[in-house]
């Protein structure tokens, strides 16, 4: 009886580590059609919060994989078990004893042990018992290393997308340094091409202005000619009329009327022509001194609008002193003969 309790409790010890899997797989829900879980993992970046591992806890993997080897071992005990009920219905006594084992709560298993004739065979069995839970607690030591290698494969993942994530941080704010340089740089270059535009419109009025100056230039140089010519003429008519006078005065027989007459015209003629003349120098002059580029005395008082005592000082050594007597003697001999106003015909000097 003694050797039949102590098998007893060895069973009860024995069935209890083999039930503590069951009671487990009842407190989680239905291991088996339970998905496997996503989790999102923790980065700075949209890249790195868009991904997504899949995987399952320790937990949900330790009972599915004890589940299956519970049913497995299940499988087993319950055909060694009718087995032995088969035997013992034979020889069943009524003195058999009843043991309840001690359980988790909310599970309990009642186990009626009776005597046999062959105790062998029980040690076998609990010996074979003894050898599936060794096995069963190294696979799941096995399991555990497993998972423990992968939560370490998932943590070095998890350091090197932070790691990559805040490389892209990194290379996000230098790329936006370089769009902030690219964006002053294109300001500059804006700026510069604005300015250039502005100086090739000043060019072009330059060049216009350049182009309008030549043109005034070449329209009083054609003007210049034209007095020239003019004051060619002149001094042709001039010759002609100082040989007509010579020849007037060869032929004329009356010396004191004739002579006096054909002086007067002779003077009026020359004071005419020299006073034509010398407009037409002071003009040619005039227009040398235009054409002619100021120094810097000159263009100093052409910033105050005055005239230069160079210029003056031309202007009036265009005659001299004794052109001037000349001119004021003619002058006075012209108003007082106009005065007298003598009736002399030019027919009659000439016969």
């Amino acid at each position: 009886m003694e050797g039949s309790m102590d098998l007893m409790q060895y069973a009860s010890l024995a069935l209890k580590n083999i039930c503590l899997p069951v009671t487990k797989l009842k407190r989680t829900l239905d291991l088996r059609r339970s998905s496997p879980v996503t989790k999102t993992i923790p980065s700075f970046s949209k890249l790195g919060r868009e991904l997504r591992i899949r995987f399952e806890s320790r937990e949900q993997r330790e009972a599915k994989e004890s589940a299956e080897k519970c049913s497995r071992e299940r499988d087993t005990g319950h055909r060694s078990w009718s087995l032995r009920s088969e035997r013992g219905s034979i020889n069943k006594q009524k003195d058999s004893l009843h043991h309840t084992v001690d359980s988790e709560p909310g599970v309990k298993i009642k186990m009626s042990l009776v005597q046999s004739a062959a105790p062998e065979k029980t040690v076998n069995d609990l010996r074979e018992a003894r050898d599936t839970i060794k096995k069963l607690n190294e696979s799941l030591l096995n399991e555990k290393r497993l998972s423990e290698a992968k939560d370490t494969t998932i943590g070095n993942l998890r350091h090197e997308i932070n790691l990559l994530d805040q490389e892209l941080v990194d290379k996000r704010k230098e790329n936006d340094k370089y769009n902030e340089e690219m964006r002053k740089l294109r300001s500059k270059t804006t700026s510069l091409e604005t300015e250039n535009k502005i100086l090739e419109r000043q060019v072009k009025m330059m060049n216009e202005s350049n182009k309008r100056l030549h043109h005034e230039l070449h329209e009083l140089r054609n003007k210049l000619r034209i007095q020239e010519t003019k004051v060619g003429e002149l001094r042709v008519q001039r010759s002609e009329a100082v040989r007509k006078y010579a020849h007037l005065l060869q032929t004329s027989v009356d010396k004191s009327t004739r002579l006096r007459y054909f002086l007067q015209q002779l003077q009026n003629e020359i004071l005419s022509n020299s006073v034509t003349s010398k407009k037409f120098q002071i003009q040619k002059q005039a227009l040398e001194d235009l054409m002619r580029e100021d120094s810097e005395e000159d263009l100093q008082f052409k910033k105050y609008g005055l005239i230069s005592p160079r210029k003056m000082r031309r202007a009036s050594y265009l005659l001299s002193e004794e052109e001037k007597e000349s001119l004021r003697k003619d002058v006075k001999s012209a108003l007082v003969s106009r005065q007298t106003k003598v009736p002399i015909k030019v027919s009659r000097f000439r016969s």
